[in-house]
């Protein structure tokens, strides 16, 4: 049976724009689910089981929102989205669908244009520039992340290196790095490129350690404690970089497995999500085969392996439910659909100032 064979009947639209806290998520998802028609040859399965939290977290939907915001608000002005926006094609592309248009780099938009930067955070000198050539600039970026920007100019005034536990080329890795200054910046992924840093710098050395916020549980901690063993005057965060969402996330997919009985997880995210990566690593330490799945034709690939099983479902921190009802539209459940309970999110970012300030204007000229 063929994606192709598939004829996808349509899925009830849901707003990317309706998230609150993760209850929301689940609520959002509900409602997409009971009003699913399912499509014609549906591969069987026995049950899915989807965990709590799993989905869109307060940045990304403050990301998504004021981006929304904008587009309805001022369909006259070229709108641009830095970065994507978020890491989720899916969403990107429907936001390309009513005239958005994203750039990695914002010497590429034009002049009079209103730039929303991304979440995963941008640099002074991203930011200087985006506000060029009579630009509205809205800073999207997440709270978390920018916890971690306060934190690191803190820290080179203290007269600190900077120790980033971060992927290399990530969006939010790039956005750190232009709050340090280049001698003072170390950006590692494992110890062994620790040990290098070591050679430069004696143990007397004050430094600190911070961390990408979107990274997988038990892939940063060894690292960090190296750290402080070598340079006894290290500083860390007392509230440790990891966003919440990312924990809860994997906590939740981990007892999806231990304790659901699952033996293959579904992820819902994208290629280029960092966190949802995680998810897949996660369910697969706790023991679980695990795929991540982007899209229906995904499913194809993996017929064979869940065919007649029950199996989880979770999504990273930048999918809607909207993607998550449509991978299981392609799936036919015997024994339907069981949401299991868990640790309920009640974060909420407020709109940027930048957006906040625009808006008063525009009602203000209405």
């Amino acid at each position: 049976m063929s994606i192709e064979q598939r004829a996808n009947v349509g899925l009830p639209e849901a707003s990317l724009t309706e998230f609150g806290s993760s209850l929301a998520v689940r609520n959002d998802l509900q409602r997409l689910l009971a009003e699913l028609v399912p499509v014609p040859g549906a591969l069987p399965i026995k049950k899915i089981l989807i965990p709590e939290p799993m989905g869109v977290c307060a940045g990304v939907e403050m990301a998504i929102d004021s981006l929304n915001e904008v587009v309805e608000r001022f369909p006259e002005r070229e709108i641009i989205g830095y970065h994507g926006i978020v890491h989720n094609p899916y969403v990107t592309n429907r936001f390309q669908e009513r005239g958005v248009e994203f750039v990695d780099d914002v010497d590429k938009a034009p002049s009079n244009s209103i730039i929303v930067l991304s979440p995963h955070g941008s640099s002074p000198e991203v930011i200087r520039k985006a506000k060029e050539h009579d630009r509205t600039v809205i800073d999207a970026v997440c709270p978390l992340v920018e916890k971690v920007h306060h934190e690191v100019v803190r820290m080179v005034k203290e007269g600190r290196i900077i120790i980033h536990i971060a992927h290399a080329g990530h969006d939010e890795a790039l956005g750190v790095q232009g709050y340090v200054p280049k001698d003072k910046y170390h950006r590692i992924e494992t110890l062994e490129e620790l040990e290098e840093v070591k050679k430069q710098y004696g143990p007397d050395t004050q430094a600190a350690v911070v961390t990408q916020t979107t990274l997988a549980q038990g892939s940063w901690e060894s690292i960090a404690e190296a750290a402080k063993e070598y340079w006894t005057d290290t500083w860390t965060a007392p509230r440790k970089d990891i966003c919440y969402a990312t924990d809860n996330r994997q906590s939740a997919v981990e007892q999806l497995v231990l304790n659901g009985g699952i033996e293959t997880v579904l992820v819902v995210t994208s290629e280029q999500s960092s966190n949802g990566k995680a998810l897949v690593r996660k369910a697969r330490e706790a023991g679980a085969e695990s795929f991540l799945i982007q899209n229906p034709q995904d499913i194809n690939l993996i017929e064979d392996l869940i065919r007649g099983k029950k199996i989880g479902i979770t999504a990273g921190a930048s999918t809607p439910a909207q993607q998550v009802a449509e991978i299981i539209s392609y799936l036919d459940p015997s024994e339907g659909i069981e949401f299991l309970s868990g640790k309920v999110e009640e974060q909420k970012f407020s709109l940027p100032r930048e957006l906040r300030d625009l808006i008063k204007e525009d009602d203000a000229r209405s």
